[in-house]
């Protein structure tokens, strides 16, 4: 990522996603257009006929955004799959614990969430809508004409498309050249489903390769461009990958109400799930070591005393118990992880 890239984010959050945009304006202006929201979200198959009554504009999004950027590299996004395959429960659990409640922290972006009170009502079912997108895009066959990736891509890009449309109506934006769920933010939240959960799993003792990271993040790189994230904020490298995070950490976490809502939204959720000693000597300790004393308490969850290494190790082995680390294992896997500088083209597909 280069140092003049990080100086435009603040022209990143003047931009949204003018294709997914200019097709939500089509259907507003139909008038009713709840109708056709509700049939968007019944396609199921990237194959699924697009209806001939809808707006050109969204028959021509549908048709032009289903195609994959020319650095698509079908074995990476096969070896990402499988990775996947190996470490389902792991990455929806760091999801949950993790990548969520660190998008809460960007105090801005977490203002759109609450405007739309979609991850403050029925919690739990906006997290399982999180944890089936997540399924969607990395299934072996998620790019092919019998998958569902792209066309649950494009799906919550009209949704995004539709918030950012309400939203700039409402007191944050209106008088605001910055634009609700904007390209630095769509950057953010795709390092949160992608760079974030492989730190994740390597804070959580797991082994995770450094050629089945880069695979796992050019895939996350290939949902993000039909995401309708630019190209420049799409990083290549692992590296690249830790430079935009910090970038936008250091621009964008601080504590805020609503950032702090959401995080209590989400442990509610877990109340619901989990007994409270779980959720006292699994869940919450687990959160704090993931996202750090410096989030956690951004975030104001309940406090709790810091768990020793070996803890630490004990619970992860207890949800986890294959390829579990040593603690100076772990570290380093960190290290390579926020410094390894191999691109994509350099990666065995096996």
């Amino acid at each position: 990522m280069q140092p003049a890239l990080l100086q435009q984010l603040d022209n990143f959050r003047l931009v949204g996603d003018t294709p997914a945009d200019q097709a939500i304006q089509a259907i507003v202006a139909l008038g009713d257009y709840k109708s056709i929201i509700n049939e968007i979200m019944t396609l199921q198959k990237n194959n699924d006929a697009i209806p001939a009554h809808w707006p050109e504009k969204v028959q021509s999004f549908f048709v032009d955004q289903q195609q994959l950027p020319p650095f698509a590299n079908p074995l990476l996004i096969k070896r990402a799959s499988g990775f996947y395959a190996r470490f389902e429960a792991q990455i929806q659990w760091c999801l949950f614990t993790l990548s969520l409640p660190y998008c809460y922290a960007a105090a801005k972006d977490a203002e759109v969430l609450t405007y739309t009170k979609r991850l403050q009502q029925d919690t739990e079912k906006r997290l399982k809508e999180t944890g089936k997108f997540v399924q969607d895009v990395m299934q072996p066959n998620a790019f092919t004409p019998d998958g569902s990736g792209i066309i649950s891509i494009l799906k919550v890009r009209l949704i995004h498309a539709l918030v950012r449309y309400h939203a700039q109506h409402y007191k944050l934006w209106k008088h605001s050249p910055e634009v609700p769920i904007n390209q630095e933010s769509m950057a953010g939240t795709q390092l949160a489903f992608s760079y974030i959960i492989l730190r994740g799993l390597r804070k959580l003792y797991l082994t995770v390769s450094d050629n089945d990271a880069i695979a796992y993040l050019h895939t996350w790189s290939v949902v993000g461009y039909l995401l309708g994230v630019e190209l420049p904020l799409l990083p290549t490298t692992l590296k690249q990958a830790s430079q935009l995070d910090q970038a936008i950490a250091e621009r964008h976490f601080k504590a805020s109400p609503t950032g702090q809502a959401l995080a209590s939204a989400l442990l509610a959720t877990a109340n619901s799930l989990m007994s409270p000693q779980q959720i006292n000597e699994q869940l919450l300790p687990i959160m704090q070591h993931l996202l750090g004393n410096e989030i956690y308490a951004i975030l104001q969850l309940p406090e709790v005393k810091p768990s020793p290494t070996a803890v630490l190790q004990r619970v992860a082995f207890g949800l986890f118990s294959d390829n579990i680390l040593q603690a100076t294992d772990m570290q380093q896997q960190l290290r390579e992880l926020n410094n390894h500088q191999v691109t994509f083209s350099e990666i065995s597909p096996q």
